[in-house]
């Protein structure tokens, strides 16, 4: 499926002398990575309007960030990824010193935790943190972050009512297919459907993951399926009437073994991962039955930070529209801002549009996972599936 835009590329030299920011602290005009990397996704200068009062930062933040040491910065994505996603930030404040860690297994989030409760620092900012959001909470380890301008770009039930971490990026998990395999029209409209005695996906031809948290916990929480639901009647009809093939392997190679004809349909898969597959060649098409599992990543600034005033200046800019669309550009994953929530600013957006969303909540998280864990990984185990 092709990338979903509808603006003509204008004259970049035009839009970005247009939309220069002269009120910007840092910059009077869009940084030319950022135009860069904008053209390159089909999208244009026109796209940052409005994004000119996220740059508003006090001026004692500049003047305090270029005081400070290096910037420990822990985050969820590839080092090249980091490097082409950040280039902009790094026009608007050079003088801001980062060293990069991509945060993967304990060292994105539980290590961090751990140097702090400790006394000491291996990240000045960390992200993807909500597995262990209660743990980060009762150790009051994050600063008050809702003073960035950029903060109420982000709406109220995905960052934290006391100001003290902010989702980034969201993702809907839903469901993969080989798109010469299986008819859209056999595809389930909700996930009702899919597990229908009658469904023409039973009998092996989907592959299933034991990734639980990453879509089903979204309908442990929703409106029409909830607790008792999924428990009686949504795990049993997963195994009893769809009888899919239970894998082991990782998210990326199971939306590869769909391309390949392994099985026709992957579950759980998300929007921007299978755009990826499709980039690099990838058979497969994205299809979310309603509602749509979707959850936010997180981002925070540890209280015991020297680097306060660059942590913010890059969290804000991480929240900016700027940021937002470059997250978009570089890695396909959906902006978290309030005014980027149209079809064209997310990775197979139509097929989103207009469906329910069953949003991932952190006390779902926090407080539900272990209880469907309770309920699936019996099931998952009795069917013959591996591993915890």
């Amino acid at each position: 499926m092709p990338r979903l835009y509808s603006r003509p590329i204008a004259s970049f030299a035009a839009l970005a002398l247009v939309a220069g920011w002269a009120g910007s602290t840092a910059a009077d005009t869009i940084p030319s990575s950022a135009l860069k990397a904008l053209k390159k996704a089909g999208l244009a200068a026109a796209d940052l309007k409005g994004g000119e009062k996220d740059m508003a930062v006090p001026q004692a933040w500049i003047d305090g960030s270029k005081k400070e040491g290096k910037l420990l910065f822990r985050f969820n994505v590839s080092p090249k990824h980091y490097e082409e996603m950040f280039a902009p930030f790094r026009e608007r404040y050079p003088w801001v010193k980062i060293e990069y860690t991509r945060g993967v297994g304990a060292g994105r989030a539980v290590k961090p935790l751990a140097a702090f409760k400790a006394g000491r620092l291996i990240a000045d900012i960390v992200g993807a943190f909500g597995s262990s959001m209660e743990d980060y909470m009762k150790a009051n380890a994050l600063l008050k972050i809702d003073d960035l301008p950029s903060w109420n770009n982000v709406p109220a039930n995905r960052k934290d009512a006391s100001g003290r971490w902010s989702g980034y990026q969201l993702a809907n998990w839903c469901m993969s297919y080989n798109k010469d395999k299986v008819k859209k029209s056999d595809l389930p409209a909700t996930w009702k459907d899919l597990i229908s005695p009658n469904s023409p996906l039973k009998g092996g031809k989907v592959g299933i993951g034991n990734r639980a948290h990453l879509w089903l916990i979204n309908l442990w929480g929703a409106e029409g399926y909830g607790p008792d639901y999924v428990t009686r009647t949504f795990i049993p009809g997963i195994f009893s009437n769809l009888k899919p093939q239970l894998r082991t392997e990782g998210i990326d190679a199971l939306i590869k073994l769909a391309s390949v004809g392994e099985f026709n349909v992957s579950i759980p898969s998300a929007a921007y991962r299978v755009l990826i597959q499709v980039k690099r060649g990838a058979n497969v098409g994205f299809h979310c039955p309603e509602p749509v599992p979707q959850y936010f990543t997180e981002v925070g600034i540890f209280g015991n930070s020297p680097n306060v005033n660059s942590a913010r200046l890059l969290v804000n800019w991480v929240l900016s529209r700027e940021g937002q669309l470059m997250q978009y550009a570089v890695t396909f994953s959906a902006p978290i801002h309030k005014d980027l929530s149209g079809a064209k600013y997310f990775p197979y957006g139509d097929e989103i549009k207009g469906k329910k969303v069953a949003l991932r909540t952190i006390p779902l998280l926090v407080n539900e996972l272990p209880k469907v864990y309770t309920a699936w990984r019996p099931a998952w185990q009795a069917a013959g599936g591996k591993g915890k």
